[in-house]
């Protein structure tokens, strides 16, 4: 077979990610307290308020700014929950940019750049393994798990083929795995690919 790429539909990306991360128990409860810290935010604005109308103008002020400066902080403990929260429990989707399928003739590969890897902004982590590595493929809740001996590179450039790291997982009897979302573009021709080589595709 000649080379192929395929991308992946990033809105259908985002609604998988959004949706996984949803379902988990611990990201509802941070949920919950993120949305508690910004009532109270709104709270600690407005009830200042509400208690000035019979101060004098040094206790209005006084009650004000520590209306502004509760309420400030209780947003930013908020946000952070928000924001923490949505990345641990996010992950490791909430890190992918610029992902993509590849597929030759000795094996297929999963790639994205890493959001949170500062040390080069070429850097990519790529999954990859051959046809005959590939013990099975699963596809169950938006994802494509594949199983056998494979194989993680981590490049510090790809386009310059310098790797940083990498690493085999499954050669001594414990399979390795690795899972990109069920929305590759035009797809039907990588599912074709596996039929072909009779590799097994168990759905649900």
């Amino acid at each position: 077979m000649k080379e192929q790429y395929w991308e992946f539909d990033q809105k259908a990306f985002k609604e998988i990610a959004d949706r996984l991360c949803n379902e988990k128990t611990g990201w509802k409860i941070l949920k919950v307290v993120s949305l508690l810290l910004g009532i109270t935010g709104v709270l600690s604005l407005a009830l200042p308020q509400l208690t000035v109308s019979g101060q004098d103008l040094e206790g209005r002020v006084i009650l004000l700014g520590a209306g502004i400066i509760m309420g400030v902080v209780f947003f930013l403990l908020g946000w952070l929950t928000w924001t923490l929260g949505k990345r641990k429990f996010g992950d490791p989707f909430t890190s992918m940019r610029e992902l993509f399928l590849y597929a030759n003739e000795s094996g297929i590969q999963f790639g994205y750049h890493d959001t949170r890897d500062s040390r080069d902004p070429r850097s990519m982590q790529v999954w990859q393994i051959a046809y005959s590595n590939i013990a099975r493929v699963n596809r169950k809740g938006g994802l494509v798990t594949v199983t056998g001996r494979v194989e993680l590179v981590e490049y510090q450039d790809m386009t310059a083929n310098r790797i940083r790291s990498s690493y085999t997982k499954g050669q001594l009897g414990d399979m390795g795995t690795f899972s990109f979302p069920d929305c590759i573009r035009k797809g039907e021709s990588f599912w074709a690919e596996l039929e072909k080589r009779e590799i097994p595709v168990e759905m649900g």
